[in-house]
């Protein structure tokens, strides 16, 4: 019996020892995470509220009460990478105006990959998305904290969209000289596309990916920004890659200019910017991450990394009461 007891010790400190020790090579530097993971009416810590009431203005992640501007309504969850809360420029009190909303959802993003992999994700996404037709034109940011932007950057996001919904990804390295904002996104044919310009599917520095992504169906976007030599950056973007390296994927698209500052303590990254023109339709995304390596495109931040802990454990204590 004492050796039946000390083996299932032995299991559980094996398996929670394996998933910790297999978490913590994959997330390697993950600067910044987003995987708006829902906590329903009640949310603990770090999870945005997806239920309350029958105002879906309650649950938009960038609404402020009329009656308690200050508030963010529990949209602000501690994030690794983020600071503040979501923000809507020039909405003033109240995320109402054009009928284009920023809002929490408990649809959860899924993706695996050719090579078989599957992406893990939290419970919960984030969706923009318009109750009217027409072409307004929303944006909506939130603070970025990650430090001195490293040589190569690795920027991830799941999406899933209704047609002609589209949608930009955008920051930008801020310090003596003002960079372009520099990201990614889908076209309102569903084109993606890297861009340098703050307009959604713009001509001039937006180059287009020769196929399109599917609307109703989950993708992956990973964009790779590096800065090669002094003013010489590129960005190469990648749609629904192999997940296990990035040497077995080839490039969509790659724009080469000026636009990112590595490696220099007097530039930073400034916000996430999240543009998009929703048209009677939707706009789902999920699993934002920044990190320094294609292995963060899998990481998982220290929470959930726990939560996987435990599941070993219990596991092998199962294991234990069988025998």
């Amino acid at each position: 019996m004492m050796n039946n007891m000390r083996l299932a010790k032995i299991v559980s400190l094996i398996m929670l020892g394996s998933l910790g020790l297999a978490w913590d090579s994959a997330e390697g530097a993950l600067l910044a995470y987003d995987g708006f993971a829902s906590g329903g009416s009640n949310p603990a810590a770090g999870q945005y509220r997806t239920v309350q009431g029958s105002s879906y203005q309650d649950i938009a992640l960038a609404w402020r009460p009329s009656d308690n501007p200050a508030s963010t309504g529990g949209q602000n969850p501690s994030v690794l990478g983020f600071v503040d809360a979501w923000i809507a420029p020039n909405e003033g009190i109240g995320y109402t105006a054009q009928s284009v909303y920023f809002q929490a959802s408990s649809v959860s993003l899924n993706y695996t990959s050719p090579d078989s992999i599957t992406l893990p994700a939290s419970n919960g996404s984030a969706r923009l998305f318009r109750s009217g037709s027409g072409t307004i034109n929303k944006q909506v940011y939130r603070d970025l904290n990650i430090g001195t932007a490293p040589t190569v950057a690795y920027f991830s996001v799941l999406v899933n969209f209704d047609a002609g919904q589209p949608i930009l990804f955008q920051t930008q390295t801020l310090g003596a000289v003002v960079k372009p904002l520099f990201g990614f996104g889908v076209d309102s044919a569903g084109v993606a596309y890297l861009s340098t310009s703050p307009t959604v599917g713009s001509a001039g520095t937006t180059m287009a990916a020769s196929g399109t992504l599917t609307s109703g169906t989950t993708h992956l976007m990973v964009v790779k920004v590096e800065e090669i030599a002094g003013t010489s950056d590129r960005m190469t973007l990648y749609l629904n890659p192999d997940l296990a390296s990035e040497a077995s994927n080839t490039a969509d698209v790659v724009l080469d200019g000026d636009f990112y500052v590595a490696n220099n303590a007097a530039y930073s990254f400034t916000n996430l910017f999240i543009t998009g023109t929703p048209n009677n339709g939707s706009f789902y995304f999920d699993e934002f991450k920044i990190g320094t390596s294609w292995a963060d495109i899998l990481a998982v931040p220290e929470p959930q990394k726990m939560a996987l802990c435990f599941l070993g454990l219990g596991l092998a204590m199962l294991r234990r009461r069988r025998r």
